[in-house]
């Protein structure tokens, strides 16, 4: 027989009806509210409600089985389909109702809500029924469905955004996934597989510094590293090829430097005594220095005797004008005027000087009364420079002076409306102490006239601004003069860095075209053929680009011979 139970509301959570005595049957309660207030059986918790529990709800008039109980004792509901309430219950001897304490019953007869039928509800008070011994352990059940997988942590240095989401290919990621920059230490979150957004950095402030840790024991001594690179310097090594400069240096070795302290290029070796031309250290040239002061002036010399009045300030030159004395104002005499056939013809007047170009002496015409002229000697001027500015009239000679030591300044020819003029010079030493400007020797020819040098010329630095002609140029070779250092070679490749020009000079009136190169541009080639003088203008030795064109030459003609015998080869292996 079904026996329904029906709980107190002011009694429902007090457990006063057993689990045991609604197994097999079911209890009664107002709706589903009341239902899931029943206390649950679950771990070491009585209750009255196990899995198999039926509770018939008023309210809708079901009947609900307990599915399941979970771990904090709630319990899952089902429809008990098939099942009603009982339709009247017996009220029978104390067997029906295991009775606990002092019972209180409540009859209530009523009519069930879906049949009709007649039913009695009893409602107990203070019931409760003994604890049931623990039932046996249910069967294991099955294992549940697998989870969806966790979040994976990557890490590395490929992500490296701080804002917004960045696409990097990272193998088998997902959305949720992590990654953690071992660099920076910046973390990110995939939205999606190879997709990631900058979420935050776990790198932590800056530690404070530790303590100082006590000295480690020496390690043992590592070995020898190979010889640095050495430094050479002097003369010896010169050229600017770039490699192939044979020139010996004691304990040199690849690697090592050479400065030649002369021009200032640097050089650095293949091997031992072999180098390479690699540039030049030598500053640009310096300004000009302030001017120093003036020295103090020196002590005034004595006063010369007062010359002649020179009205007409003429030199003549010859040994007709004479005397024995030494003394100066003596007097000399001289018939010599207007002797046609006499190569120093001449007509003086009083102021008029004369040098006696053997003894060396000098005469002032004091007077001259017809054919005679009267001469006071003033001085002795051989062995000392002599100026002579001027011609003489009415001769074709200008001036000719033989076997005197003399300095020329004005010295020119010229022509009158009768008579060209000129200078000789003839077994002359002419001795420079130096002039205006640094010029020792200064020499200047009219336009349309030549400064001829007859015979042997010998010269230390000889500048030219205009055409010099000689027959022959000859530059001293001597071997017992040189001190050889190297062979010259100069590299095919290297023909480029000279440029060819055609050029008219700047200062040149006569407008002519030259042909030549920049002495700036082979300077940084053949520093060797460029001088430069005191204001900083630079020349070339153009002779000595004779000396690159053979050793091009004979590179082309080494060239040359190696085509050939290859050709020979090529046509020995084709038959011909």
């Amino acid at each position: 027989m079904n026996v329904g139970f029906q709980l107190g509301s002011s009694l429902a959570s007090k457990h006063l009806i057993d689990a045991d005595n609604i197994k097999g049957g079911y209890c009664v309660v107002a709706d589903t509210n009341a239902r899931n207030a029943l206390p649950c059986a679950y771990g070491d918790n009585d209750g009255i409600i196990v899995v198999g529990s039926r509770v018939y709800c008023q309210s809708d008039g079901k009947m609900y089985k307990c599915t399941a109980i979970s771990n904090t004792g709630v319990a899952s509901w089902a429809v008990s389909d098939g099942e009603t309430a009982i339709q009247q219950i017996e009220i029978g001897t104390s067997q029906d109702i295991d009775q606990v304490g002092t019972p209180s019953v409540t009859p209530e007869n009523t009519v069930d809500s879906q049949t009709g039928a007649p039913k009695t509800v009893l409602t107990f008070h203070n019931l409760k029924g003994a604890k049931g011994d623990k039932g046996d352990t249910g069967a294991t059940g099955s294992n549940g469905t697998n989870g969806t997988d966790g979040a994976t942590w990557f890490g590395g240095t490929a992500v490296t955004h701080t804002s917004g989401s960045q696409t990097v290919s990272v193998a088998n990621s997902k959305a949720g996934d992590f990654y953690l920059n071992t660099s920076s230490w910046n973390v990110y979150k995939a939205s999606a597989a190879n997709t990631w957004g900058y979420i935050g950095n776990i790198k932590g402030a800056k530690g404070d510094t530790g303590a100082t840790g006590s000295n480690g024991t020496n390690g043992t001594n590592g070995t020898n590293g190979t010889n640095g690179a050495t430094w050479f310097s002097g003369a010896t090594v010169t050229g600017t090829n770039t490699s192939g400069i044979s020139a010996s240096v004691t304990n040199s070795k690849a690697g090592d430097f050479y400065l030649n302290t002369s021009s200032w290029n640097v050089y650095k070796a293949s091997a031992a005594n072999t180098w390479g031309y690699i540039g030049n250290i030598k500053g640009a040239k310096g300004d000009t220095g302030a001017t120093g002061s003036n020295g103090t002036n020196g002590t005034n010399g004595t006063n010369g005797t007062n010359g002649a009045d020179a009205s007409a300030g003429r030199w003549f030159f010859g040994t007709d004008v004479a005397t024995t004395s030494n003394t100066v104002g003596a007097t000399a005499t001289s018939s010599v005027v207007n002797t046609t056939n006499s190569r120093y013809d001449y007509n003086p007047s009083a102021g008029d000087m004369y040098h006696n170009v053997s003894s060396g002496k000098v005469f002032v015409c004091t007077s001259v009364s017809g054919t005679s002229s009267t001469w006071k000697y003033i001085g002795n001027i051989k062995k000392a420079p002599l100026t002579i500015n001027g011609k003489t009239d009415g001769a074709s000679t200008a001036v000719e002076m033989t076997g005197a030591e003399i300095k020329l300044g004005n010295t020119h020819g010229g022509t009158d409306a009768t008579t060209t003029y000129k200078s000789k010079l003839r077994g002359l030493t002419i001795s420079i102490s130096g002039g205006d400007d640094n010029v020792g020797l200064q020499i200047d020819v009219p336009t349309g006239y030549a400064a001829i040098l007859n015979g042997r010329v010998r010269t230390g630095t000889l500048e030219s601004t205009s055409n010099i002609t000689a027959v022959g140029l000859y530059q001293s070779s001597d071997d017992r003069l040189k001190k050889y250092l190297s062979d010259f070679v100069f590299g095919l490749d290297r023909l480029a860095d000279i440029p060819l020009k055609r050029f008219e000079y700047k200062n040149d009136g006569d407008g002519r075209t030259n042909i030549g190169t920049s002495a700036q541009a082979v300077e940084k080639v053949l520093p060797e053929i460029v001088s430069e003088d005191e204001n900083g203008y630079k020349s070339v030795d153009y002779s000595k680009l004779s000396i690159v064109a053979l050793s091009c030459i004979e590179q082309l003609r080494e060239i040359v011979a190696t085509q050939q015998r290859e050709i020979e080869r090529l046509k020995q292996v084709v038959g011909l």
